[in-house]
């Protein structure tokens, strides 16, 4: 009788262990389930606004009269994409946030926008390179608190500490006014070449807007 009464009383004191293994495990589970499936969701939105940015990138890329209508074309597609019903509802919540769009036309851009970045030099009448569209990525859902773990970030709770910038770069082409102003320069350094042989040099009977000789220009500037 006694040693029941003892066996009872160890049972007693053990009792509950199992319990706190329990809460421990599922919130150990639904932490990371938390931080997979916001990981999962973060990536999701990452590239749906990747394909914003190239197609904004794109409609900048084309041809037009001037450089400010093709931005101009670009800001359209991107206000467009942006406000979709279907990618609207993305952005305007408290997960994910779009800021500070930027076009991106010289390679001076790229580096003002984000610092870092590194420079690019080109030299004399190298054409421009990292010509196209860029936006800060604000991913907020992957700021959160998870018992017994503290927070995923400790950049004050604001998402702050998780922004990226996503960018696309296309090669643009000139513009019909970048067209003129390259063959009006071009005519002028035709007309200053010698020419052997006794012919009349370019210069004569012309002018630096034509004269007599008229010149056209194609797509291929």
């Amino acid at each position: 009788m006694r040693k029941y009464k003892k066996n009872s009383i160890l049972i007693n004191q053990n009792s509950g262990g199992i319990t706190i293994d329990f809460i421990f495990a599922i919130t150990l589970i639904m932490g990371l389930s938390a931080i997979l499936l916001s990981l999962s969701l973060t990536l999701t939105v990452a590239s749906i606004t990747q394909y914003i940015t190239f197609a904004t990138a794109r409609a900048q890329m084309a041809a037009h009269h001037t450089t400010d209508e093709q931005v101009a074309s670009a800001q359209r597609q991107f206000n467009r994409l942006y406000s979709d019903p279907l990618f609207s509802p993305l952005y305007n919540g408290n997960w994910f946030q779009l800021s500070e769009p930027a076009f991106l036309l010289k390679p001076g851009d790229l580096k003002t926008f984000k610092t870092d970045f590194p420079d690019v030099k080109l030299s004399p009448g190298q054409p421009d390179l990292f010509i196209g569209f860029a936006i800060t990525f604000v991913a907020r859902i992957l700021d959160f608190q998870i018992p017994f773990y503290g927070s995923t970030s400790d950049m004050g709770g604001d998402g702050s500490g998780f922004t990226t910038v996503i960018a696309s770069f296309l090669s643009k082409e000139p513009s019909s006014l970048q067209c003129r102003d390259f063959g009006a320069e071009r005519w002028k350094a035709i007309r200053k070449l010698n020419v052997n042989g006794g012919g009349a040099d370019y210069s004569s009977f012309t002018t630096d807007n034509g004269g007599y000789v008229f010149y056209l220009n194609d797509n291929g500037c």
